[in-house]
């Protein structure tokens, strides 16, 4: 949203922003700077359409996970090698080999190797 007024003052804008619109305009304004204000708002709602999605995409796969699958998961974001993926856990590293076979599967791997924040 973006508010355009007339009789705007410094505490209005504050309270307006912080309800989250996106920019406060005083009249007059430039119908470019509009414009540009308004192509700025649209980018910014794709870009976050975006970022939602992917969360969600993100959140479904991780439901998707046994309990040993994620802590298998969590150390493998944290670093961990796989032989001390294992230690940690106390299995083999044939069972951790299958375990991650099945995240890679289960999150389709690509996204794994972009992931950057952990939901």
């Amino acid at each position: 949203m973006i508010v355009i007024t007339g009789y705007g003052d410094v505490q209005l804008a504050v309270r307006a922003l912080r309800a989250g619109v996106m920019d406060f305009i005083e009249k007059p304004f430039n119908n470019q700077d509009l414009l540009d204000r308004i192509h700025q708002a649209l980018h910014l709602d794709k870009k976050n359409r975006h970022a939602e999605q992917q969360r969600y995409e993100h959140q479904a796969m991780l439901a998707a996970l046994t309990q040993r699958e994620r802590m298998v998961l969590d150390l493998m974001l944290d670093g961990a090698s796989n032989k001390q993926i294992a230690a940690k856990l106390q299995i083999s590293r044939k069972t951790l080999d299958i375990h991650r076979y099945r995240i890679l599967k289960k999150c389709r791997q690509p996204i794994l190797q972009n992931w950057q924040k952990r939901y």
